[in-house]
């Protein structure tokens, strides 16, 4: 059994269903395809089940890809005060929260708000039937699907990025683009935990459950936020955040104590006679058990010694440990723990006022599966909505 729409959307996630919402709206016949029912089940779980579903600060700035003008013309016509305002129509409770992040009081609101709008507009959902294949003929394209094959004048490829595989991330968007010869920038896990280093300069095993703020250096990008000791590793906003920029191989940089002098504090201490040892005073800055790891910087003869007996340049020591903390992480939890992949089909390939593909007219790519990738608090989904609203508006058209 074959039926025809105008407009087809492989991935019922954040950016197809607006796309084919967008789409139908504006007259068009448009149809949902997704291996999950009910879909869009890394919305479900995104920002804790609250779902951080824009940002007030999205800009390209917040945004890693090889061509960095890329994400500029969806997010200029797709402001955050637009989305938030759409969702209140829709009628989605939301709160802001630090540094412009906007979450929902429920993600699973946000899940029903986008299935329902594509819905009221006129979009036929085909969830729970995976689109196995798709080939191209002078009529447009042809998806072979579980339950009956599908024709459309136009295609949009929303099916996101390998990460998060248990909320059903894939690579079936990479290998269609391959199959029709589109450039790939390789992909790899991002906003997500470090691995602990082989070899530091500081013991952070067992630590688990300590956080605090730091920043932290990699790449050229400086990232400011709480990092967590985790059983493996390193998580926490400023991490997640530092990894999107991360490659395998490289240094991170981290100062634990980005608002403070360490060798200024304790010379400050010095001077006032306190004969605190180096650990019990640096436990004023950070938490106590963190604080004895790097104490134990120090010389063995020097660590149980008060401070009025310790040279000055040993400060300096610590200032450099604790501010400069340089190590390579063995790598990172992978795929299975990341929020998002960076890299995708290369941008070059796509039109960044529509998302059509330049070389192939009718084939659309929105959301994750592009080489567009943000920055943790909303960015990503931010993008979805606007790369999504860009899609579906220009497919109509056509």
């Amino acid at each position: 059994m074959e039926s025809f729409f105008h407009f087809a959307v492989i991935g019922a996630g954040a950016s197809g269903l607006t796309a084919a919402a967008e789409a139908a709206k504006r007259g068009v016949s448009a149809v949902v395809i997704d291996n999950l029912d009910p879909p869009a089940a890394k919305v479900l779980i995104s920002g804790g089940g609250k779902c951080n579903f824009t940002n007030r600060n999205a800009s390209s700035e917040h945004y890693l890809s090889a061509n960095p003008h890329f994400c500029k013309s969806a997010l200029a016509k797709l402001p955050p005060q637009d989305v938030i305002s759409s969702f209140e129509r829709g009628g989605i409770r939301w709160e802001e929260r630090e540094d412009g992040k906007i979450f929902a009081f429920s993600a699973s609101d946000i899940c029903k708000f986008l299935i329902g709008r594509a819905k009221e507009a006129g979009s036929v959902f085909h969830f729970g039937k995976a689109a196995y294949d798709v080939e191209r003929d002078e009529n447009g394209f042809l998806v072979s699907c579980k339950g009956g094959n599908i024709r459309c004048r136009c295609l949009l490829v929303a099916t996101g990025s390998p990460a998060c595989p248990a909320a059903g991330g894939n690579d079936f968007g990479i290998k269609l683009a391959e199959k029709f010869g589109l450039g790939v920038i390789p992909s790899a896990p991002a906003l997500v935990p470090f691995r602990f280093a082989e070899t530091a300069p500081v013991d952070f095993s067992d630590l688990s459950g300590i956080a605090l703020p730091v920043c932290i250096k990699t790449a050229g990008k400086r990232v400011k936020g709480r990092l967590l000791f985790t059983h493996k590793g390193l998580s926490g906003p400023a991490v997640l955040t530092a990894s999107l920029y991360w490659n395998a191989g490289e240094k991170i940089v981290i100062d634990f104590l980005p608002d403070d002098s360490p060798a200024d504090f304790l010379k400050k201490l010095k001077a006032r006679k306190d004969k605190r040892k180096t650990a019990s005073a640096l436990s004023e800055l950070m938490p106590q058990r963190l604080a004895a790891r790097f104490a134990a910087l120090l010389p063995k003869d020097k660590r149980e010694k008060p401070l009025t007996e310790l040279p000055d340049k040993l400060f300096s020591v610590l200032e450099d440990g604790l501010k400069r903390c340089a190590f390579i992480p063995s790598g990172t939890d992978g795929y299975a723990k990341a929020e998002v992949a960076k890299g995708g089909i290369d941008t070059r390939e796509i039109d960044s006022a529509t998302m059509e593909c330049r070389r192939i007219p009718g084939l659309y790519f929105s959301g994750e599966v592009l080489d567009v990738t943000g920055e943790l608090g909303g960015y990503n989904l931010h993008w979805a909505w606007a790369s999504g609203t860009a899609a579906g508006r220009a497919a109509a058209r056509t």
